[in-house]
């Protein structure tokens, strides 16, 4: 097999290979993340939106992250 036979069947075999739908789970391998969902207000959908710009990152691990800071918070000042 020449190497532009040999490249096209790699492409095409590579073409065929099922992909993972949606974003990686959160919990693990093949495990349904769980959701949660909350209404915002416009100007706070903007700084989301602003941050996320700015660092490169998506809008909901932007969330993920206030939310991870505010349960750490919570905790050390409430669970002493």
């Amino acid at each position: 097999m020449g190497t532009t036979t040999q490249g096209a069947v790699l492409a095409i075999m590579g073409a065929t290979k099922t992909k993972p739908l949606g974003r990686p789970s959160l919990t693990g391998k093949a495990k349904h993340s769980p959701h949660v969902s909350t209404r915002a207000t416009p100007q706070m959908v903007k700084a989301l939106l602003r941050i996320a710009k700015a660092t490169g990152k998506r809008r909901s691990d932007i969330v993920r992250e206030f939310i991870e800071a505010g349960i750490a918070r919570w905790e050390a000042e409430n669970m002493t």
